[in-house]
């Protein structure tokens, strides 16, 4: 799900521009890379949450003067991630090729992942 709110606004004979938005972003069963061993993966989170604000204001000075300001908020955070996806991977521990284990803690090489 993702909520946004915002205004953009022209005043005094358009001389001053603000244009500003807040928003929420709630995101169930995500793909996040990992990175176990130096290898990139791709696994499965619980939820993410994101939210953050940003303004932009541009004013008019006269003269072809112009004045810019920007400025911004983001907050992201991984709830959780699901531990035990399925990857086929080499050095698990029964030192099969083929054998599933847990991406974070048992893979040295990862050839494939089964999503």
């Amino acid at each position: 799900m993702s909520y946004e709110l915002g205004e953009k606004a022209r005043m005094l004979d358009r001389r001053l521009t603000v244009n500003a938005s807040i928003y929420y972003e709630d995101w169930r069963h995500p793909q996040l890379e990992s990175y176990p061993n130096d290898w990139a993966l791709n696994v499965n989170g619980n939820s993410v949450s994101i939210y953050g604000a940003d303004i932009d204001v541009v004013a008019e000075l006269g003269a072809g003067l112009q004045f810019e300001l920007a400025a911004g908020y983001l907050y992201a955070r991984a709830m959780s991630v699901m531990r035990h996806n399925p990857v086929v991977c080499a050095g698990a521990a029964n030192d099969r090729a083929d054998a599933p284990c847990d991406p974070v803690s048992e893979c040295g090489q990862v050839y494939a992942s089964i999503m």
